[in-house]
């Protein structure tokens, strides 16, 4: 088999398309990703909608938030994507399998213009190892691909025009090797080295450094120191990193980096998305600086026996990973020194090396020898794909991904809080629904993670706040009200913590209290929102609960929350409509009464006046105040002829007074309005029989009877008006 799989690979068309199957067996997990953790900031962006956001893109990047870098061509990416097809994960993704694919392709056509040995090999296992799926399957990380697809594209200009010594480069090869330089610069910094890489090159090829080589790289390295400079002022001004490394514990982080960077790519196990923080001055770090240094000497003193290749692509691992070794401050060091993706186009370095050992090795080898590597680099292959393909699934969503991180590294910072609010918000998407035992589910394990994250800050302020919530969406209103409240020493200017800390209060009957944190809410302009209560303004929040406390029948509490409301904006009459209605579920019909005659004052013409002036009617005859009800009844009947309800309080106050008359115009009124009603039936005949017109009293009853046989009331009627005939 590993013979044959070669055969199939000796034609260029064949060994591109198995590297193409190669990235999409090894990243198909990633195509059903979603946006995880900061890829909320570019889903949301507005300079990435906006047809006006590719100049704000450009010229206004702190228009960009959460971004502290000046990378443009990475957000013009995903502007562009989302004028052609919308912003959508699976999109997202495929793009960035599709420049990790381009990627593989250009290291392949490098190495093998490099004369590599092995470099298909080298570029199968780029396309296929698991520390290059966080670049390809985070979306966000994007710049890592494009940064490196920029330069793979510069350094197979360079080969091909300025270190073949045959060529005559021309001023425009130059620009096209410079233009490709500041299009990876401008996808990401990170490309900084790749002038020095361009030598290196060179040298690997050539054993030496002509002058005027070195004088066509030199505006290279003016373009990326300058680039860079800028973008570290950018930087700098936005967010000073407040580290304070000492240069020898620089040196010590930079050497464990780079043995960490090295023993990840041979032994791609335990991967992490957060990697815990290690001592930067410790027995492992000397002793990981030795062994750089040992690296360097064996090589060194072996290159002529080994050749060029093996130092240069040791070489160009270090000097390609040098931006992120923490010899320049950056801000994931909060998180962690290292990271999977800072070695996406470092490793391809390291992986020439062990490609071009392989290969050595087989042609020292008998052919039955030979043929037993070939099947175990295959075994190989196919061992880093699944490991591949289980890394990529937990981009699937933000619960498998912080699930990943605290797995992995329970003491990264804020993972467990994060883990926490994907969860909450997954019960929340699930309550829609209507799944209420699953939604209970997903909130014990959201308040689970959170307690989790308590333990590593036990006096943050967001935390207790997203506890407190939690346990209010699971009933147990007493330990949220102590959370709330041990927030609120932290974030007494919140506005989404005094309207939860109202919530909690109002479910406790603690009704005072409550409406004096809703007006705070409403009040003032408080700070930002935690993730957990991202949700509509505060005014909408407290509207949307007063709702639903008004549908389930808590009128207490929707009484308390449109009352606040009613405060804040007592301009708006609809708001006074519903705490007309919420007032009359608790009974107070004297302020139902005000309340729903202040709205018709505010807004006399709405379509709904007739009906609130039978609401205080109703009200009005619970009071035992029928001349006011009856005149609202009347006022309704005015506005609406043919309003049901208040020709049935009408007319059943007119009958109950004596006014059987006026009483016998309303019910005919009901009964041609609603002629299949059996009770506007009964009530006719009553009304007929108290006038006097027994014949039609009986028809009416009978009617009634004969639309519903179980109506008692008209049943009795009829029989007592027989018995008078007989």
């Amino acid at each position: 088999m590993p013979h044959t799989v070669t055969a199939l690979l000796r034609t260029p068309t064949a060994a591109a398309a198995a590297l193409c199957a190669l990235v999409f067996a090894a990243l198909f997990p990633a195509l059903f990703g979603g946006f995880v953790w900061d890829d909320g900031n570019l889903v949301e962006a507005t300079v990435i909608k906006d047809w006006s956001g590719l100049w704000q893109i450009w010229f206004s990047p702190r228009d960009i938030p959460g971004e502290l870098h000046y990378w443009p061509i990475l957000y013009t990416s995903f502007w562009l994507e989302h004028k052609l097809w919308g912003l959508n994960a699976f999109a997202c993704h495929l793009i960035n399998i599709l420049l990790h694919l381009a990627n593989t392709l250009l290291l392949w056509r490098l190495l093998a213009r490099l004369a590599v040995p092995g470099a298909w090999l080298a570029a199968a296992l780029f396309a296929v190892h698991p520390v290059h799926v966080e670049a390809a399957a985070w979306v966000i990380a994007r710049k890592d691909l494009l940064a490196t697809l920029f330069s793979l594209g510069c350094a197979l200009v360079w080969l091909r025009f300025f270190s073949d010594d045959k060529a005559q480069p021309g001023l425009h090869h130059g620009a096209a090797v410079a233009l490709l330089l500041v299009a990876a610069l401008l996808s990401k910094s990170v490309a900084v080295t790749l002038p020095c890489a361009l030598l290196l090159l060179y040298w690997q090829q050539h054993g030496r450094l002509p002058g005027r080589v070195v004088l066509w790289a030199a505006p290279l390295f003016l373009i990326a120191g300058g680039i860079t400079a800028f973008d570290l002022y950018f930087y700098e001004t936005q967010n000073p990193v407040p580290f304070s490394h000492s240069p020898v514990e620089k040196l010590l982080l930079a050497a464990q980096a780079l043995c960490f960077y090295a023993g990840k790519l041979l032994w791609p196990a335990d991967l992490a998305v957060i990697y815990p923080h290690w001592e930067p001055v410790s027995a492992r770090g000397w002793l990981c600086l030795v062994a750089v240094i040992g690296v360097f000497v064996l090589l060194g003193c072996l290159h002529r026996r080994l050749g060029r290749g093996p130092l240069t692509g040791v070489l160009f691992f270090v000097l390609t990973l040098l931006p992120v070794l923490g010899f320049v401050d950056f801000s994931y060091m909060v998180f962690s020194f290292v990271a999977d993706r800072y070695q996406y186009f470092a490793s391809a370095g390291l992986l020439a090396v062990v490609a071009g050992g392989i290969v050595h090795l087989a042609h020292t080898l008998p052919l039955p020898s030979r043929r037993g590597l070939q099947l175990a680099c295959v075994l190989g292959l196919g061992v880093l794909i699944w490991m591949s393909a289980q890394q990529a699934a937990i981009y699937r969503d933000e619960i498998r991904f912080y699930g990943h991180i605290t797995d992995r590294n329970p003491q990264a910072p804020g993972s467990h809080y994060k883990l926490g609010l994907a969860l909450y918000q997954e019960g929340r998407m699930l309550a829609a629904q209507g799944r209420t035992n699953a939604t209970r589910k997903y909130y014990r394990q959201a308040l689970e993670a959170m307690r989790r994250a308590l333990v590593l800050r036990p006096d943050d302020g967001y935390t207790h706040h997203s506890i407190g919530v939690i346990l209010l969406e699971l009933g147990q209103y007493s330990e949220a009200r102590k959370h709330l409240h041990t927030a609120l020493t932290q974030q007494s200017g919140d506005q989404s913590l005094h309207y939860n800390i109202g919530r909690v209060l109002a479910r406790l009957g603690q009704y005072a209290e409550a409406r004096k944190h809703l007006r705070t809410a409403l009040e003032d302009q408080g700070t930002r929102i935690p993730a957990a209560t991202e949700l509509p303004p505060i005014p909408s929040l407290i509207r949307e609960e007063a709702e639903q406390a008004l549908q389930e029948g808590r009128y207490e509490e929707a009484a308390l929350f449109f009352r606040t409301l009613t405060e804040a904006r007592p301009e708006q009459a609809a708001l006074r409509v519903r705490l007309g209605e919420a007032l009359r579920g608790t009974g107070q019909h004297e302020e139902a009464i005000t309340a729903l005659q202040q709205a018709i004052t505010l807004d006399p013409d709405t379509p709904i006046t007739p009906t609130l002036h039978v609401l205080i009617a109703h009200s009005a005859r619970t009071l035992g105040q029928e001349d006011m009800a009856i005149a609202h009844y009347q006022q309704a009947l005015e506005q609406n002829s043919s309003l049901v309800t208040a020709l049935e309080g009408l007319a059943g106050l007119q009958f109950t007074r004596g006014h059987y008359p006026e009483a016998l115009i309303s019910f005919r009124r009901l009964a041609e309005l609603a002629p299949d009603s059996a009770q506007a039936h009964s009530n006719l005949g009553a009304v007929l029989a108290e006038l006097g017109q027994i014949e039609a009293a009986m028809r009416s009853l009978q009617r009634a009877l004969d639309l519903d046989p179980q109506l008692e009331a008209a049943r009795a009627n009829l029989q007592r008006l027989k018995a008078s005939l007989e």
